[in-house]
């Protein structure tokens, strides 16, 4: 499927016979107008978020590939989704089935029986597998380990005065904020022909040795619609081997299951810095609160809160009882309910009123961790590219600044051509929501659904 056109559409391209209908003299009036500010017109609806969230993810991309990333321009809190239309995966056929085994019902159409593309009532564990295979695998996730003064993890509670706007005429996230005072910025985009994601990181924290980054691969597990994509909490080391050679790392990442599908993954920096396998430096999987409920019966309190601000390093431990929560209903023994993912896969937890939970985190089976050197990062700046394909990729000179003017060139060509609709003259009120929409939507088209496959619902988000 060809990428296609841009939606947007002057009055005049969706019905011609309102032009036609025109005298001429009302035609040359109508091409002398004032072309439309395309730049203001796109420009007035970037995004611009100042506060964490672990559902929604801004994402750069271009329709064949997408990387989704938390307030921080990566995936450092949170394991949002890397996504390809090449990155399929099969998992292992039921144990005792095969193919074959599997019926088409039928179903009374004009007077015949015709097979329909529905469950099997009698092999519903084998049309389960049929629904969910092939399905779109997580290539990786890449994000920022950040340290605090004492040496110890920060977590996304630490994060002080975020903000992240996404620039929608060059397809560019900047995301900035603090940590203990100190400024961090983060710049991200993905390049416009290539599966590659870019990204510098600029703060003192660079060279005082406080920052690095991290890159890190799920095991495959299906899900639908799940926020996150696989599983971050089975080890399995023999999936992935790497090879690094100057300032490359290459490595080959291999699924097995009914389909053996090899993938590739190149990480590329500039400025001198070590990568460190997680046997040698390990990492607690991410333990994120979605939701908790505190109480009983009909009467619950939200306390999803007070709940996240517990956990310390990726782990939670709280005794559970009114003094921490409140009474919702009295005398009547209360339950925290919590639904919280660990490593990206959803989980859930309960316990009574005067009860200890505890949630303990497991090292991370598949991190890669790259340090910058102390004090010899430029400008205290430090950027790399992270490179992804079904074939062994090439070795490349390709570095974050070429990424940043290749997204800011195809994003300008992509916005400058065809139709535009400009509703800022209008009268009511509305319009500004209306061509927000608008024009979100052809971005969210261009990232997601402009690629070689017909779009699913989610596009490049999830399954």
């Amino acid at each position: 499927m060809k990428r296609p056109l841009s939606i947007m559409l002057s009055l005049a391209a969706i019905n011609p016979a309102i032009a036609s209908s025109k005298d001429s003299a009302d035609m040359n009036s109508v091409n002398t107008r004032t072309p439309i500010d395309r730049h203001a017109l796109v420009s007035r609806h970037n995004v611009v978020l100042t506060k964490f969230d672990s559902e929604r993810p801004l994402q750069v991309g271009n329709g064949e590939f997408a990387f989704g990333m938390d307030i921080t321009g990566l995936q450092s809190f949170v394991p949002f989704n890397t996504m390809s239309q090449w990155g399929w995966h099969s998992s292992p056929l039921p144990a005792g089935k095969k193919l074959t085994d599997y019926q088409m019902p039928t179903m009374a159409m004009h007077g015949r029986q015709v097979p329909m593309p529905l469950p099997d009532p009698k092999e519903p564990e084998l049309s389960n597998w049929l629904v969910g295979n092939p399905h779109r695998i997580n290539l990786g996730r890449i994000g920022m380990a950040l340290t605090k003064s004492d040496g110890t993890p920060a977590v996304k509670e630490d994060l002080q005065n975020p903000r992240q706007e996404l620039d929608l005429w060059s397809g560019i996230v900047t995301s900035r904020f603090s940590l203990e005072g100190v400024p961090v910025t983060v710049t991200t985009a993905c390049h416009p022909t290539t599966d590659a994601v870019a990204a510098r990181v600029e703060s003192p924290l660079v060279n005082a040795g406080r920052i690095a980054v991290f890159i890190d691969f799920p095991s495959d597990r299906r899900s639908e619609f799940d926020n996150f994509v696989g599983s971050w909490d089975r080890p399995k080391p023999e999936e992935t081997k790497m090879v690094l050679k100057g300032q490359t790392a290459a490595f080959t990442r291999t699924l097995k299951g009914e389909t053996v599908d090899p993938y590739f993954v190149a990480l590329t920096w500039k400025g001198k810095a070590a990568l460190t396998p997680s046997e040698k430096a390990p990492h607690l999987l991410p333990l994120v609160i979605q939701k908790a409920e505190y109480g009983a019966e009909d009467k619950w309190f939200d306390v999803t809160d007070l709940v996240s601000k517990a956990v310390k390093g990726n782990q939670l431990s709280l005794f559970v009882n009114n003094d921490l929560f409140g009474d919702p209903i009295l005398k009547t023994v209360k339950t925290l309910k919590v639904s919280y993912t660990l490593g990206g896969q959803p989980l859930t937890a309960q316990v009574g009123e005067n009860q200890n939970l505890n949630i303990q985190s497991v090292p991370t089976p598949d991190r890669y961790t790259l340090q910058p050197a102390k004090g010899e990062a430029k400008d205290g700046a430090f950027s790399f590219v992270a490179s992804f394909a079904p074939k062994a990729i090439p070795r490349s000179n390709s570095d974050a600044t070429t990424v940043f003017a290749a997204s800011r060139d195809n994003w300008r060509h992509y916005w400058s051509t065809g139709g535009a609709i400009d509703l800022s003259g209008s009268q009511d009120p509305r319009w500004k929501e209306l061509e927000r929409r608008i024009v979100l939507s052809q971005y969210l088209m261009k990232a997601n659904e402009s690629g070689s496959l017909p779009p699913q619902e989610s596009g490049l988000v999830n399954n």
